[in-house]
């Protein structure tokens, strides 16, 4: 899966004495200061072995100290820190007279490497966007059964304000019945007295024989007025039910709205996180693809630009989760400008993956501890530091001659030194640590203090002086080896872990099945004759 490197590293890692330190020339002097051997520091741990030590410097501006002091190169942000490093051999120096050849492009590689961070990233954020469509799916199915819910409570408000309006007429009717009942009963309750019914209260009444007196008239009036106040009361209490049942009603139209919102809204969510999962898999799956188009929601491989050029600017631009239309089959308007990994940042490879890819390369670990083991300790080491363990370990692959420690070099493997800490061209020996985690420890903590533009705890190494030169790998060219390929080398050896480990993660993300088992072949058997055919 991962693009090919343009650029190949001659004896990539054959260390011998002749490793030069920061700012220290071929000849062991840079600007007629020459790098002295000294007594080592006491450093925990650390065994009488250790013969070569930095120089002894004085703290910055404190007027004092023989050594060479720290530097702020033109545009580096920061100060080499003053330890001597060291890195492979350099190449041969130019004849006299004779202009140095212009060191090899890095786009290259880096192209390589960008295409490969991404893509690993993309397959390391499809599992999630799989749980994320998973995810609104579940909040589709729980928004219909909210809408549905929603609308049966309103099919029981409009059912109850029915029922409701139903009482109230039903009220309302015998109130009437009650006033005609009423009057009815009023006009026999006094009979005719006067010409044309007027009686003599002066109150129109019903002809009759006579009227009700005594015990039956007082009888009657307070049944009738039993019979009104009850049903006044009734008209009341059908009014007020009436009146709650339309409220229940309008807040079950109101939930129905909402529900039918939230339907809407999960929706819109859902189709967002397959239009992102569709882009995602493809850039996880075609090399490329995520470099080009700058995927969203993937940090960068610098740790704060997007990588890529104009389309990655675009994307970064859009909120997370809104993949811009055309992204993936669209190529980029312009050439992406390739840019070295930070030192410090997240890694894309773990340590079970840093000891896989080694067994991978057939080389033999002459190192103190199981490869295993040794992989786990960048691990650590760099969730302590921040730094980018898994380029660290490219780093060592480098140094080291895939952790060979080559006759003629200024470590050994007991050194447990696995970056060429303490070694330059007039050093004796390069620095000795107490078992491999330590080593591994220290290299990070100095690349920590190269890349950090704060000061930085380094324990394991000593003051540093005042460190922040290189923020990313390639800047380490000159500063922590005078090789100018010491950049170009380091990423060489990472895109060739990188383009290991995508068919891994893209066959543990189940984005691609397991190869087939080849199927035996057994030898091929003559032709029987058939029927009929000569003997």
């Amino acid at each position: 899966m991962g693009v090919a490197a343009g650029a190949t590293v001659a004896a990539l890692a054959a260390p011998t004495a002749g490793w030069a330190s920061p700012g220290i020339a071929g000849d062991g002097t840079s600007g007629g200061t020459t790098a002295t051997t000294t007594p080592p520091p006491t450093l925990p741990g650390v065994g009488s072995t250790t013969t070569t030590t930095p120089p002894t410097t004085a703290p910055p501006g404190s007027g004092g100290g023989s050594g060479p002091t720290t530097t702020s190169p033109s545009g580096s942000g920061g100060g080499v820190p003053n330890v001597p490093t060291g890195g492979p051999p350099t190449t041969a120096p130019p004849k006299p007279g004779t202009p140095p050849p212009p060191p090899p492009s890095p786009d290259p590689i880096l192209t390589a490497v960008d295409a490969d961070m991404t893509q690993l990233t993309a397959i390391s954020e499809y599992p999630q966007a799989v749980n994320d469509v998973t995810a609104k799916q579940q909040a589709v199915t729980a928004a219909v059964a909210g809408l549905q819910s929603a609308q049966s409570v309103l099919t029981s408000a409009q059912t109850a304000q029915a029922s409701a309006s139903r009482r109230v007429e039903t009220a309302n009717q015998r109130l009437e019945h009650l006033a005609i009942a009423a009057y009815i009963g009023l006009g026999y309750a006094t009979p005719a007295a006067g010409p044309q019914g007027v009686g003599a209260s002066g109150i129109g009444t019903v002809d009759t024989p006579g009227g009700l007196t005594g015990t039956d008239a007082s009888d009657a009036q307070e049944m009738l007025r039993l019979v009104a106040q009850r049903i006044r009361s009734e008209v009341t209490h059908t009014h007020r039910a009436l009146d709650q049942a339309k409220q229940a009603t309008q807040q079950a139209t109101n939930g129905v709205n909402q529900a039918q919102a939230n339907v809407a809204t999960a929706q819109t969510a859902l189709q967002d996180s397959q239009a992102a999962l569709a882009v995602l898999t493809k850039a996880a799956t075609v090399p490329g693809v995520a470099a080009q188009i700058g995927l969203l929601g993937l940090p960068s491989v610098d740790g704060t630009a997007p990588p890529g050029g104009a389309a990655s600017q675009t994307a970064a631009a859009k909120p997370a989760g809104q993949p811009l239309p055309g992204a993936v089959d669209a190529a980029a308007s312009q050439p992406a400008q390739p840019l070295s990994p930070s030192i410090l940042g997240p890694s894309l490879l773990t340590g079970d993956d840093l000891a896989a890819w080694f067994a991978s390369t057939g080389h033999t670990a002459n190192t103190t501890v199981p490869m295993p083991q040794l992989a786990t300790d960048y691990q650590t080491a760099g969730a302590a530091t921040g730094v980018r363990f898994d380029v660290a370990f490219a780093q060592s692959v480098v140094e080291t001659g895939y952790f060979s420690f080559p006759a003629g070099g200024q470590l050994t493997p007991a050194d447990n030194n696995f970056a060429g800490i303490g070694a330059c061209d007039s050093c004796a020996h390069g620095w000795h640590f107490p078992d491999a985690q330590t080593g591994v420890s220290a290299q990070l903590q100095l690349l920590e203090a190269y890349a950090s533009p704060q000061p930085v705890a380094t324990p394991l190494i000593g003051s540093v002086g005042v460190g922040g030169c290189c923020r990313d790998w390639m800047a380490l060219a000159g500063k922590w080896a005078t090789s100018t390929v010491y950049g170009i080398s380091i990423m060489t050896i990472y895109q060739q872990m990188l383009a290991w480990a995508i068919p891994q993660h893209l066959l543990a993300a189940g984005l691609t099945a397991p190869a087939a088992p080849a199927v035996a072949v057994g030898p091929s058997l003559a032709q029987l004759p058939t029927a009929g055919s000569a003997h």
